[in-house]
């Protein structure tokens, strides 16, 4: 087992640092991306794609939530970096799949757009302050498990 030092100044460099790389990882390739292949996208396939990612970002969510850093020892160093990398692709992923559905639904209810981000920013806001709060929940464990 490695062990690293680990303070919580550095902990929170590392949340900051993962959740920068998935906005980052989501504004630089996933947008474009996804923007370019829904707006080509055959409308009778986009409600299909718009059902399956509802199912994804559920699933998604639901883990996100459920992974925390209360379950890892976050002193051990390879053990902290999965936890990261998991909590990076999950975020990442619901960035990209509700960007998605918002392009979708730009598309054909060009009215319903501006609600429906309303309705997004809070759920992914709340992910990001989840993040933080569960990180500072497993630093004050000392052992650095529960």
């Amino acid at each position: 087992m490695t062990q690293s030092k680990l303070t919580k100044k550095r902990f929170m460099l590392e949340l900051t640092v993962k959740n920068l790389a998935a906005f980052g990882l989501f504004a630089g390739l996933y947008s474009p991306l996804s923007i370019r292949y829904m707006i080509t996208m055959p409308p009778e396939i986009q409600e299909s794609v718009i059902s399956f990612m509802g199912f994804l970002m559920a699933a998604a969510i639901i883990g996100a939530f459920e992974l925390s850093y209360c379950r890892t020892n976050l002193y051990d160093g390879p053990q902290r970096f999965l936890a990261h990398l998991t909590k990076f692709t999950m975020y990442s992923s619901i960035l990209l799949l509700n960007q998605i559905a918002l392009i979708a639904i730009a598309k054909f209810a060009v009215d319903l757009t501006g609600v429906m981000v309303m309705a997004s920013f809070p759920i992914l806001t709340s992910l990001l302050f989840y993040d933080f709060w569960d990180a500072l929940r497993a630093l004050d464990d000392p052992t650095g498990r529960r």
